[in-house]
């Protein structure tokens, strides 16, 4: 395999005041594990006020650009409000009114293989941006093809293709199931794998769940 570079979040703070930072994550349950260490690592580099939400939606992406287009706004997801470390109480929001619930600097999303191979994955994009016009936006990579995996016809180039689409679609790709991947490889092995399951494409399990070594590494990439 080989390595995938790994931006750490620093990088996008270089340019940044580090006196506070807010992070919306939009996603399904994979992105709500993700983000679990992501009030430490940013605790960790010195920002001091730090506001990290997480808004778990049971439907892709793609499934919001008609809405967001269209000014419907029916669909709803759970949003938690993780402020300065201490995490909210759970409720059922819009898209709209949870990009209302704060002057969001970046909006990190997530979804699955099938709606990153999705030819309507810009309108979709086009669609959050619209949501979130002056926040950045951020992409989790979570797949890795290979074994089993069918999403892509198990060629790699065109998951590879995809990933470029991303991209250049967003202002940072976050390549943490690569990272998640890569490190199988190191002394960690099977140290993320988890009780009844092993992993598949970097986050992604059989059994639906990241180890907390993976929640870490996709935290810190």
């Amino acid at each position: 395999k080989s390595c995938a570079a790994i931006t750490p979040i620093i990088s996008y703070l270089e340019n940044q005041t580090t006196e506070s930072i807010k992070a919306l994550a939009i996603g399904n349950s994979l992105t709500e594990e993700a983000t679990t260490y992501l009030y430490t690592a940013f605790s960790a580099i010195g920002v001091n006020d730090i506001k990290i939400g997480a808004y778990i939606s049971e439907n892709a992406l793609s499934a919001y650009a008609d809405e967001i287009t269209s000014d419907s706004f029916s669909l709803t997801g759970a949003y938690t409000l993780c402020d300065n470390g201490v995490s909210g109480t759970a409720e059922q929001l819009t898209l709209k009114a949870a990009a209302e619930k704060a002057e969001w600097d970046v909006v990190i999303l997530q979804s699955s293989s099938q709606d990153l191979n999705n030819t309507e994955f810009n309108k979709t994009i086009a669609a959050i941006k619209k949501c979130f016009p002056n926040a950045k936006l951020a992409y989790y990579g979570t797949a890795v093809p290979f074994g089993d995996d069918t999403h892509y016809a198990k060629h790699t180039d065109i998951s590879d293709k995809a990933v470029l689409n991303v991209i250049d679609s967003v202002d940072y790709y976050i390549p943490a199931g690569t990272a998640i991947e890569n490190c199988r490889t190191s002394y960690l092995g099977n140290r993320l794998k988890i009780s009844g399951g092993s992993i598949i494409d970097g986050f992604q399990s059989d059994n639906g769940t990241m180890s907390e070594t993976a929640k870490l590494i996709a935290a810190m990439t």
